[in-house]
């Protein structure tokens, strides 16, 4: 058995890219962990269903995905927000992914990282989840509005990183996305996110080449 197993991870979804992710993930017979916001998951409660159905893991990624940018409600970093308005947002996105797939999240990340306050981990403990950071950033969310090779390339460049980082056994969590949260606008974010279905094939090879299983956020293989 393997000893290096890495979990290719999505924020943000579902959304508009999402099934072309998971066709990308069946034709490769590979399971990945989709981090979701309530109001996402409301939107398009089927594509949650299918991601159950399919044999991938659903994580918790906040309601409205909160930042401490323009626009964002409410806004600030995720993990210096009130308690009551922590749990709120990750109570209310657990309601939504149990009402479209039955499942509990096992999992949870907060908007940019955010999640490492000690009242986070309380909470995020307390309803049995446990925060699951990254060890490589693909960039992706700052992917441009049209398809790249170059950008593409930059991708496989973080995930080559990870794959060497992991090769003494330490278990790797590329950060992707197949969607976007965040609410700063389409000039200054892009919600495309074809470079990302584009190059994961790539980065799918690239791991299988190097030995690696891929698993969970605990490093558990699916």
């Amino acid at each position: 058995m393997t000893s290096r197993t890495v979990a290719l991870t999505f924020d943000d979804g579902p959304g508009p890219h999402t099934a072309e992710v998971l066709a990308v993930l069946a034709e490769a017979d590979v399971r990945a962990t989709f981090f979701v916001t309530g109001a996402h998951v409301q939107s398009r409660p089927d594509l949650v269903g299918r991601i159950v159905a399919e044999g991938h893991v659903i994580g918790n990624h906040t309601f409205t995905h909160p930042q401490d940018v323009p626009g964002s409600v409410p806004r600030g970093h995720f993990d210096r927000l009130p308690a009551q308005v922590q749990a709120g947002q990750i109570d209310d996105t657990s309601e939504q992914i149990v009402a479209a797939c039955g499942a509990e999240p096992r999992f949870f990340r907060g908007p940019g990282g955010h999640h490492f306050s000690t009242v986070t981990a309380e909470i995020v403990a307390a309803r049995g989840m446990s925060v699951s950071h990254w060890t490589a950033d693909t960039g992706d969310w700052n992917a441009p509005a049209t398809l790249s090779a170059t950008f593409q390339e930059s991708m496989l460049d973080a995930a080559r990183a990870a794959a060497a980082a992991g090769s003494s056994g330490k278990h790797q969590m590329v950060l992707m996305h197949d969607a976007k949260a965040s609410a700063e606008g389409e000039r200054e974010l892009s919600s495309f996110r074809g470079n990302t279905v584009a190059v994961l094939p790539r980065i799918i090879a690239l791991f299988r080449a190097g030995g690696y299983a891929f698993a969970d956020p605990l490093g558990v293989v699916r």
